[in-house]
Parts: structure tokens; C-alpha cells; sequence
């Protein structure tokens, strides 16, 4: 194998450096790290068409 340029090699460098920045960014600074929300979150939605056979004669299958 040959040696890689010196551009490739600061290239490889540089994409290290910056995944392990972004990966140590997303770490809790320190102090509580424990999460305070609730265990469980309830969500409720309710869907109201308004397609109807009479509405879109078309497209309703």
C-alpha cells in the first residue's frame, strides 16, 4: 500500500476531531444528570374526516 498525502491524512484528522467534538457535545455537562420527567406520557388526537363519497365523488374509493 502506499502512504496516503499529507492532505488526506489532515482530511482523516480533521473528520476524527470533529466526530469526537460532536459526540462529547451531546454528553450532560455534569451535576444532575438524571432526567426529572414523569415515566410515562399519555397523548390523545382525534381524526374527523371530512372525505366522503358525497364530498369527492372522484377520488373516494
Amino acid at each position: 500500500m502506499e502512504n496516503p498525502s499529507p492532505a488526506a491524512a489532515l482530511g482523516k484528522a480533521l473528520c476524527a476531531l470533529l466526530l469526537a467534538t460532536l459526540g462529547a457535545a451531546g454528553q450532560p455537562l455534569g451535576g444532575e444528570s438524571i432526567c426529572s420527567a414523569r415515566a410515562l406520557a399519555k397523548y390523545s388526537i382525534t381524526f374527523t374526516g371530512k372525505w366522503s363519497q358525497t364530498a369527492f365523488p372522484k377520488q373516494y374509493p
